[in-house]
């Protein structure tokens, strides 16, 4: 499950600023993903 989906109307036109967001957005998603599924406890804090 994807919390949050890159869309191109989030680039800002730098090239090396837009990687880091896309990448950002990536481990945000991950994060999202292990949380979901209960991997990592020692995360579950961040879930407030």
């Amino acid at each position: 499950m994807v919390l949050v989906d890159w869309r191109d109307d989030f680039k800002i036109g730098i090239d090396s600023v837009d990687y880091e967001h896309r990448q950002m957005i990536e481990l945000i998603n991950a994060v999202h993903e292990k949380l979901r599924r209960g991997v990592h406890t020692h995360l579950r804090p961040l879930r407030a």
